[in-house]
């Protein structure tokens, strides 16, 4: 079986060029490999490609990896974030005695920056 599909970069659908696409069994034997080329692109060939059980990890430098089932990729378009992206965050404000707290939280990364305000000055922490 031919498996093909593109990577792209999660915020501009950019082509991710270099990415490397590892297909495992269920037993985790390596079954296919790949690379995309500059359009993204890849296409990878191999036996137990099609078995509902197989994955492939997608991995680039600079990049969070992902993976998925083959059949999930096969004719995808897929698309990494990038390490430290932040795809979601969150902020907590506590106030008392001009004290505030943002608490910012990323996939994979959790970011803190706590800002202190007392009367008689500031602490960075």
């Amino acid at each position: 079986m031919t498996v093909t599909g593109t990577v792209v970069d999660y915020n501009t659908n950019n082509a991710v060029p270099g990415a490397t696409l590892i297909a495992t069994n269920q037993e985790g034997t390596i079954i296919g490999t790949a690379t995309t080329g500059n359009d993204g692109k890849f296409s990878m060939d191999g036996d137990g490609l099609s078995d509902v059980y197989a994955m492939v990890q997608v991995m680039a430098d600079g990049y969070q990896t992902q993976t998925m089932r083959v059949a999930s990729a096969n004719g995808a378009e897929i698309p990494l974030p990038r390490t430290g992206d932040m795809l979601g965050a969150v902020t907590l404000t506590v106030k008392k005695n001009k004290t505030q707290i943002l608490i910012w939280l990323a996939v994979g990364v959790v970011v803190a920056v706590i800002y202190f305000k007392f009367l008689k000055g500031k602490i960075k922490i």
